[in-house]
């Protein structure tokens, strides 16, 4: 394999040592993966996907239920590239590698033969500008916690960013995307909020729990400290990775580019941490209580100011939230499951070995106070 990748090795190809090391960031939907993924992918000599590759849900996971060449399909509309295109781009001693180790990644497939695959390709995209110098890690992000195990124990040098955000500002814009979809009318029903909370605490746990079993491979950062203190923030992120700092310049204009969106408005370039208290205004008091039920105990250890309200957010009162019988007895178990798995003693504070990037009371009393005045 290492012919294989000398003769690949021009600009714009992944060395080996650089497949090496994955950062995998993991977080909620409307939690700021995407904005992380963005800034973290800015780097100089770092190669990352637009957005989730879905390489494990929808690539690895399917590869003995369906034939090669509907994996292959499955590859390349999971990795958004031209396959003609790329390989037309190569040079010919560049093509000749890469349609050798692109057969053997289909042929007994593995989970690095596969993934690999994907880095490499997505470095060679013609579309992206490549590093004169070359790559040194790459990035890929995933909305949910399949498969980090598996992953971990595939890439022995790989680390895992857990990116988390206050569930009374995700859960919100969660609920209003899954009712525009679905052509619902009531964009915060509180059946929809109750289903939307349950996934935020379900993979906060999980990503915590791998956290506590990988202390050393994983950091958790809150989408809040990014937004207000996004060159330190960066800095810690590409120290943890192995990677050089960003240049003073760098930061600035990744700082004053970066694009943005929310639900509730169009989509903006450049910092900004009004949506960090903004749903303290928009978002109905009953929906905060909602919320604040399910989430709290595990919002809590990750440093967000948040109680479980003392009235009318009781288990019944929660059901009563959910239409349907059958509805209502999977909610039960899924929320009988999560407070089983918070008092389990493995989601305890101070389970990790560095500390972890995360908000506090004191950071969001102060934002409220600079946005109020603003």
């Amino acid at each position: 394999m290492s012919d294989t990748f000398d003769r690949l090795a021009e600009p714009g190809a992944m060395p080996p040592e650089a497949l090496e090391r994955l950062v995998y960031l993991v977080g909620s939907a409307r939690g700021g993966t995407s904005l992380s993924l963005h800034m973290f992918g800015a780097h100089r000599h770092v190669s990352s996907f637009i957005g989730p590759s879905h390489f494990y849900n929808q690539i690895w996971r399917y590869r003995k239920a369906v034939h090669e060449r509907v994996l292959r399909v499955l590859f390349w509309a999971g990795l958004s590239t031209d396959q003609d295109r790329l390989f037309e781009s190569l040079s010919e001693p560049q093509r000749d590698a890469a349609h050798t180790l692109y057969a053997r990644g289909f042929t007994n497939p593995s989970m690095r033969g596969l993934y690999d695959l994907y880095a490499l390709f997505r470095a060679l995209d013609p579309d992206i500008e490549h590093p004169a110098d070359g790559y040194r890690a790459w990035f890929d992000k995933s909305n949910d916690a399949n498969g980090l195990e598996e992953i971990a124990a595939a890439y022995p040098q790989a680390r895992f960013l857990f990116v988390f955000r206050d569930p009374r500002g995700a859960v919100p814009t969660l609920t209003t995307r899954a009712a525009m979809q679905s052509a619902q009318s009531e964009k915060l029903a509180l059946g929809g909020v109750v289903a939307q909370s349950i996934y935020w605490r379900n993979l906060s746990q999980r990503c915590l729990r791998f956290a506590g079993k990988f202390p050393d491979r994983s950091l958790l950062l809150s989408y809040e400290r990014l937004v207000t203190e996004p060159e330190t923030v960066l800095s810690e992120v590409f120290s943890f990775a192995g990677l050089d700092p960003m240049t003073p310049d760098e930061m600035q204009k990744l700082a004053s580019t970066i694009g943005f969106g929310s639900t509730y408005e169009a989509q903006s370039v450049g910092l900004n941490p009004a949506p960090i208290t903004r749903w303290r205004t928009r978002v109905p008091e009953e929906v905060i209580d909602v919320i604040s039920a399910i989430c709290a105990p595990t919002a809590s250890k990750l440093g967000y100011d948040i109680a479980a309200p003392e009235k009318g957010a009781g288990l019944s009162a929660l059901l009563d939230h959910v239409p349907g019988n059958k509805a209502k007895a999977v909610t039960l178990a899924k929320l009988t499951y999560l407070k089983a798995r918070e008092l389990s003693g493995r989601l305890r504070p101070g389970a990790y070995a560095r500390p972890p990037l995360l908000w506090s009371p004191k950071k969001d009393a102060a934002l409220v106070a600079a946005t109020a005045e603003d």
